[in-house]
């Protein structure tokens, strides 16, 4: 074999190796992001709020990572918000697996033009605008390791806040798995 042939062979090897490590990298951090996320009580009292949740669907896109939420806020006892969302994550590429990932999201509020709303959980009195809640782009930051997720953006002043410090309720994550699964089949 030429030269040549074992420098084209070693760099296609070489480029094969990278893309197996980043499928299984990006998998990882999908599998991590999924599920059911509950706020931490300490931040949902500063926010004055008795608690979130966080229900962040499957990729289901072959380009890009867009996924279907649900968002629920309550606070005095009561739902106060109750949205469908869309969450556009723009992660990169993930070659080495790190314990945080930190990346960008894009968040659409699929309810804005939906007038039909779930009996019992919200009235028209309850509709706030998902600009209210947080803004629009955010940086979401997810620890591996320690099961947090965590929203952060700038307010209309130009401070940055943190609008959302979550865990992994792995418990109700799994629930959802297998009825995902119980569903498919």
């Amino acid at each position: 074999m030429e030269y040549e042939h074992k420098i084209i062979l070693g760099v296609v090897l070489v480029i094969l190796i990278l893309f197996i490590f980043a499928r299984a990298n990006n998998e990882l951090y999908n599998d991590m992001l999924t599920g059911m996320w509950v706020s931490d009580p300490e931040w949902a009292e500063r926010a004055d709020l008795d608690g979130m949740l966080l229900y962040v669907g499957q990729n289901e896109s072959w380009f890009g990572d867009s996924r279907k939420c649900y968002l629920i806020l309550h606070a005095d006892n009561r739902v106060i918000v109750s949205k469908q969302i869309e969450m556009n994550v723009s992660s990169g590429t993930i070659l080495v697996p790190m314990k945080s990932l930190s990346c960008s999201v894009e968040i659409r509020d699929l309810d804005e033009d939906d007038t039909e709303k779930l009996d019992g959980i919200q009235d028209e009195d309850d509709n706030i605008p998902f600009e209210d809640i947080m803004p629009r782009y955010l940086t979401l930051e997810l620890g591996i390791s320690s099961a947090k997720l965590i929203l952060t953006g700038n307010d209309e002043s130009g401070e940055e806040i943190q609008y959302a410090k979550l865990f992994k309720d792995a418990a109700a994550t799994d629930v959802s798995r297998n009825r995902r699964e119980e569903a498919m089949d």
